[in-house]
C-alpha cells in the first residue's frame, strides 16, 4: 500500500500540553479553551468521552503517528480540520490501515470546513514519558510545549482519588488502601487480587511524579534552541 506523507510545517499546531498528568492539565486545558483570544483544542470535545463537561479533552495526535518520522498527509489534514484523534491511549507503532476511519478511536475523513482560529494546541499530559513522541513533537517547527509540574504530595493526593487505573471497587473488592500507605511504596498490596491491582498490587506509578528525571531525559532530547520552545508551569 502506497500512502502520501505530509510534512510537520503544514500541521497547524501551536502548542502541545505535554504534560504532567495529575498536575492540572484538565483544569488549565479547560480555562485556555474558554479564553477569550479563542483558544481551540483539537479534537472537539465529544460527550461520549468527555463526560466531566470540560471545555477540552486530550488529543492522540502523535499516538496515531506510528513509528513514522513524518505524519501521513490524510492525518495532517484531519488535525487541521479539528477531526483527530480521538480516543484512548494508543501504542506508537500502529498498521497503516488503522489510520483509515473505521471507528470511534480512527482518524475521521475531513469535511473541509476551515478552522477560525488564534491558537491551536492538543493536550495529552502522558506525552512527556514517551520519548520517540516528545523527538515528533519538536519536529513541528511552531509548536511550543508545555509543562505543567506540581508538588509530589499534591500530585499523590490527585492519583489517589483518581481510581480509573487502580481501584476497580467492584463487588467484593475489598476496601482501597489509606493514602498514607502509598506515602513510601511505590505499590501496596492488595488484600485479594481485583480487576485493577497488578500482580495482587496496588500501583499508583509513582515514578510518573519524578519529575526532574523526566526533566533531565527531556533536556538531553531538544537541545540547543528547541529548548526554548519549552514553557514551563507550576
Amino acid at each position: 500500500t502506497v500512502m502520501e506523507l505530509g510534512h510537520w510545517r503544514q500541521l497547524h499546531l501551536d502548542f502541545v500540553l505535554a504534560g504532567f498528568e495529575k498536575c492540572g492539565t484538565s483544569s488549565l486545558s479547560h480555562n485556555l479553551a474558554k479564553h477569550p483570544q479563542k483558544v481551540d483544542f483539537v479534537p472537539e470535545v465529544d460527550p461520549s468521552f468527555n463526560t466531566d463537561n470540560q471545555a477540552a479533552q486530550d488529543g492522540n495526535l502523535f499516538w496515531f503517528l506510528g513509528n513514522r518520522m513524518l505524519p501521513p498527509a490524510e492525518l495532517v489534514e484531519a488535525f487541521n480540520n479539528g477531526r483527530c484523534c480521538q480516543g484512548g491511549a494508543l501504542p506508537t507503532r500502529r498498521s497503516d490501515g488503522r489510520l483509515h476511519d473505521g471507528g470511534r478511536n480512527e482518524v475521521a475523513h475531513s469535511d473541509d470546513r476551515h478552522v477560525a482560529t488564534t491558537i491551536r494546541g492538543e493536550r495529552n499530559p502522558v506525552y512527556v514519558y514517551h520519548r520517540f513522541i516528545m523527538r515528533a513533537v519538536a519536529m513541528v517547527p511552531r509548536a511550543k510545549v508545555v509543562l505543567l509540574a506540581c508538588d509530589p504530595i499534591g500530585w499523590l493526593h490527585s492519583a489517589y482519588r483518581d481510581t480509573t487505573n487502580w481501584y476497580a471497587g467492584a463487588d467484593g473488592d475489598p476496601p482501597k488502601p489509606p493514602l498514607r500507605a502509598f506515602a513510601f511504596a511505590d505499590a501496596v498490596e492488595a488484600a485479594k487480587p481485583t480487576a485493577l491491582s497488578s500482580g495482587g498490587w496496588y500501583n499508583l506509578s509513582r515514578e510518573r511524579a519524578k519529575f526532574a528525571r523526566h526533566l533531565a531525559v527531556l533536556a538531553r532530547l531538544l537541545r540547543g534552541p528547541l529548548l526554548g520552545r519549552v514553557w514551563m508551569l507550576h
